[in-house]
């Protein structure tokens, strides 16, 4: 069991690189623990996205450790634990005729089965019944984000 003053995220000395010598992040180190909140801002360009999805697993790091919950990512097996919402998440689902609904139960991995509503209301969708069988594609971008995680 992992105690709130332990890391959930961790990087240690993390260098990314998209290209040869220019790297994006570079010998970075943070730990964000559970419970936390951590705000990202900068300029377009400036390695936002490139952070989010090196602590999740996206991106590997040219140099340095990404732990996950105390596991370093690359032995890390317990994914049901993470939500990641790309940028680009409304360019999934332009042309799918799935509903929220049939969404949300495509996705249950956890071997617990729950409410549709009630997963909704717990990440923050106001009146979750209401979007419950629209079209995903027909969302709002908060609500779609709300949604995917």
């Amino acid at each position: 069991m992992l105690l709130k003053t332990e890391a959930a995220v961790e990087l240690e000395n993390v260098t990314v690189s998209y290209t040869r010598n220019s790297p994006i992040l570079d010998n970075v180190s943070l730990k964000v623990r559970m419970g936390e909140r951590l705000f990202i801002i900068g300029p377009n360009g400036g390695g936002k996205t490139t952070l989010l999805k090196t602590m999740v697993g996206v991106l590997r790091p040219d140099k340095g450790m990404v732990k996950l919950f105390g596991i370093p990512i690359q032995r890390f097996r317990e994914w049901w634990r993470l939500g990641y919402v790309p940028q680009n998440a409304a360019t999934l689902f332009e042309r799918t005729p799935l509903s929220v609904e049939e969404l949300l139960r495509s996705g249950i991995q956890t071997g617990r089965a729950l409410d549709p509503v009630e997963t909704l209301s717990l990440v923050g969708v106001d009146e979750p019944d209401k979007i419950l069988h629209r079209r995903v594609n027909d969302l709002s971008g908060g609500n779609l984000q709300k949604t995917m995680l």
